[in-house]
């Protein structure tokens, strides 16, 4: 996880974008680097991860090539000797120039394996190259001014003051920019899942089990210590347990240090402490009260740069962990269990009339995840503490399998629970407890406060104290972009509107459960 500012046009300078590109100072911060190259600003904020010499910092330059990343490339050693590549440093983002050269853009992005967002250009035809990994977990955000200059960032906070437009750059894609400002883009990855409807059970548990704990696996390359979010839920618990064997089976002293965080009472701090003494993790629990997450949330609206009511309540917990980690420990590399949901967990699903249905409502899960949970995954842990998210559900193998399976397999109702797959898939492993594997789901963010007493509830009774009637009827219009659906979401949207004014365009919509009447987005009011 770093930080990466590029500006292409002649209003501005160095000094007068200081403040901008600083605004995300923190996802790097351990070492900067600028260059300004006539009519082009690259900056970029390392967090150091893998090689940590000066080899492996940024920008690279091979070649009148320059390259800015924000990535990890999982496969780049296998790249290196498939493509007879030798690179000046051991850092994994710079086989990306090497790949540019043999084979061009578009064939450069399609052979990587990773999570990545980055900006290249190359002087020696004047092209300017950007991209995003297939599903939008690294975050890129592209805007104009009304000069029409090119502006592109790690996150919205750094260009938002700059920019009359701004966009979230689309997964999958490169923009290629020519001379005379003339530009296109274009997907280079395709979610066309070719369902096959004759593979056995057991074929489909096995591949599971097996590129799912290949996806954890090379997820594993850091140079610095790495932890593991435990909810105690099914996802975040079996990519803790998954890390835990693979230690195991390398004769790894390593022990993973895992953190689960809720109020009390809080239903998954129970379940997040048997995981932990069963795959014998240094387990750390964080008790905050309820204040203490209310307080959080104009921070979290900030960082995480969203007004959305789903993805803000989601957040506070991740917001909160990493703030500890961030003071308490050493921990740089954080895994998680996000991403399982869209590919057949959300609890609303159950409600899917047709397996057809069942199968577009995950590829729009899928395909809007940028909007989303990847912003709870992301930025409520690395936009204020410096912490990089790892998401081995979101790996491109593990995906387009997952994908492939025929929807009537992973479709569930009031007999059948939910990602029955999945959980059969890891049934005789025995890497966490069978009441955990068995868990019905939880959104995290009513897991994180008690049964009797849930999160969204103890913020619509706050809000009630802080927002009268007559100003939200007063004001909930002038929203032409998703208007409030409530006190509550007009509170977010105001929070977001301090900071990011007239930037309300930067999610699609509110993100609520398909084929249900229920308002409220939180898995208990569905159930």
């Amino acid at each position: 996880m770093c930080g990466i500012f590029f500006y292409m046009g002649n209003k501005y300078n160095l000094e007068n974008l200081l403040l901008d590109y600083n605004k995300i100072l923190c996802r790097g911060p351990d070492k900067s680097k600028i260059i300004d190259l006539d009519n082009k600003i690259f900056v970029f904020h390392r967090l150091s991860i893998n090689d940590l010499s000066d080899n492996g910092m940024q920008p690279f330059i091979i070649d009148n090539i320059y390259l800015i990343c924000n990535g990890e490339i999982y496969n780049h050693k296998i790249l290196k000797k498939e493509y007879d590549i030798e690179t000046t440093s051991d850092s994994d983002c710079e086989v990306i120039i090497h790949l540019y050269k043999l084979c061009g853009i578009e064939k450069t992005c399609q052979l990587l394996d990773g999570v990545f967002a980055f900006v290249l250009y190359d002087k020696n035809t004047d092209k300017l190259f950007a991209a995003r990994d297939p599903y939008g977990v690294r975050p890129l955000f592209m805007g104009n001014n009304e000069e029409k200059e090119l502006f592109i960032s790690s996150e919205l906070k750094s260009i938002s003051d700059k920019c009359k437009v701004v966009d979230q750059f689309n997964h999958g894609s490169y923009l290629e920019y020519k001379k005379n400002d003339i530009f296109m883009i274009k997907k280079y990855y395709n979610n066309n899942y070719k369902i096959d409807p004759l593979r056995s059970e057991e074929f489909i548990l096995n591949c599971i089990k097996n590129k799912l704990t290949k996806a954890v696996k090379k997820r594993l390359l850091s140079d610095r210590p790495i932890g593991a979010l435990l909810s105690g839920g099914l996802d975040s618990s079996l990519i803790s347990g998954i890390i835990c064997k693979i230690y195991k089976e390398l004769n790894m002293k390593n022990q993973l240090k895992t953190f689960s965080i809720g109020m009390k009472g809080a239903t998954d701090l129970d379940y997040a402490k048997s995981v932990s003494d069963y795959i014998g993790s240094e387990h750390h629990t964080i008790e905050c009260t309820e204040q203490e997450f209310l307080d959080a949330i104009p921070e979290v609206i900030y960082n995480i740069e969203s007004y959305d009511i789903t993805t803000v309540r989601a957040s506070v917990g991740n917001y909160l962990v990493a703030k500890y980690i961030k003071e308490n420990t050493d921990i740089v590399v954080l895994f998680n269990g996000d991403g399982s949901d869209e590919q057949s967990g959300y609890y609303y699903l159950r409600n899917a009339p047709h397996k057809d249905e069942f199968h577009n409502e995950c590829l729009k899960l899928l395909d809007e995840i940028k909007y989303y949970d990847v912003l709870r995954s992301d930025r409520s842990v690395s936009s204020k503490w410096s912490l990089e998210a790892r998401t081995p559900f979101l790996d491109k193998e593990f995906v387009e399998f997952y994908m492939s399976i025929d929807p009537k397999l992973k479709m569930y109702n009031a007999t059948k629970i939910e990602k029955y797959l999945l959980r059969k898939a890891f049934e005789k492993e025995n890497i966490i407890p069978e009441k955990v594997l068995w868990r019905p789901k939880e959104a995290f963010s009513d897991g994180c406060s008690s049964e009797t007493r849930s999160w969204h509830k103890i913020i619509q009774e706050y809000v009630d104290l802080i927002i009268t009637d007559n100003e939200f009827n007063e004001n909930k219009y002038k929203f032409k972009k998703n208007p409030p659906l409530n006190k509550e979401s007009y509170w977010y949207r105001k929070i977001f509107e301090s900071h990011y004014p007239g930037k309300g365009d930067i999610i699609p919509h509110y993100w609520l459960p398909n084929w249900s009447d229920v308002k409220d987005p939180s898995a208990r009011e569905l159930s």
